[in-house]
């Protein structure tokens, strides 16, 4: 009797042993269906805040757009010519100068209707730029979508100078565009095409492929002149000698170009027309002996 009570007590654990361990087993394979969902979601999730943050970090209206495009980049700060703007303007200088030249206190003559003096001016400006450079030969950057090109006909003027590595190279901006071309102290283009952020200079990732290899610019003179069209001003015409007195036609921009007859005995030597002080030698009909006095 004791042996058969042992045996169905056996029985009856090493059923619910089985049992136990069934829902152990059920249990466990739960757990781990959970735990894998949460890693792929979290790894889901991870993955599109990262998408996020990268989108977020080149749109356009990130305060720091360029800057987060060119991490990887070099920039060095820049010393302007001219505050960090792009013109450079020099100092100028200007003269009036007159397009004729009448010789004082010399006989002259002048004919009948002939100008005795006058007045014509123009302007001439003088700037003294900071000095500018051209191209030896025309010259291309091949960029990956467009291209620069300078021919001798780019006078270009540098808008300022970086110093990279204990060099130093001077920037130009030729279409005023913000693409950067340089030189180094030999005047040879550096194979790249740079941009300006926050007054530094950026450079890029790969150098541009220029053609020629070894292009240069020479330097020439900052000083440029530009002239204006003359101004009229005055002018003194002789007008005939009758009844022994001689005639005079001044002319002047000031009354809209109205001509005023003065008439004075021939006898007289001298004679004053608003400031101009002529000494007569000798009147004739069809002409006219004369000097400008100082």
């Amino acid at each position: 009797m004791n042996k058969i009570f042992i045996s169905v007590l056996s029985l009856i654990l090493v059923c619910l042993a089985s049992e136990s361990r069934s829902d152990w087993g059920e249990n466990a394979k739960a757990q781990i269906n959970e735990f894998s969902e949460n890693v792929r979601d979290g790894a889901v999730n991870a993955t599109n805040n990262i998408s996020r943050a990268l989108h977020s970090l080149v749109e356009r209206d990130n305060k720091n757009y360029w800057l987060n495009n060119i991490r990887s980049y070099k920039s060095f700060p820049i010393n302007f010519y001219n505050g960090n703007g792009w013109k450079y303007d020099g100092n100028k200088e200007r003269e009036e100068i007159a397009t004729r030249e009448y010789k004082h206190n010399v006989v002259v003559s002048a004919n009948l209707g002939q100008r005795m003096i006058d007045s014509e001016t123009f302007t001439v400006t003088v700037h003294h730029n900071s000095p500018r450079y051209v191209p030896e030969q025309k010259t291309t950057f091949y960029g990956v979508n467009s291209e620069l090109v300078l021919t001798s006909d780019n006078e270009l003027e540098p808008i300022g100078e970086v110093k990279m590595e204990g060099l130093y190279y001077l920037l130009f901006d030729p279409y005023q565009d913000g693409r950067i071309v340089m030189i180094d102290e030999t005047g040879r283009f550096l194979h790249l095409v740079c941009r300006i952020y926050r007054d530094e200079l950026v450079l890029p990732k790969r150098p541009n492929l220029v053609t020629p290899k070894n292009a240069r610019v020479n330097k020439i003179s900052g000083v440029k002149q530009t002239s204006e069209a003359p101004k009229f001003n005055f002018e003194i015409k002789y007008d005939g000698l009758r009844d022994d007195e001689m005639a005079f036609i001044y002319i002047t921009s000031e009354n809209g170009g109205q001509a005023q007859r003065f008439t004075y005995p021939a006898s007289q030597k001298v004679i004053n027309i608003y400031g101009n002080k002529i000494q007569i030698i000798k009147p004739y009909t069809d002409k006219i002996e004369y000097m400008i006095l100082d």
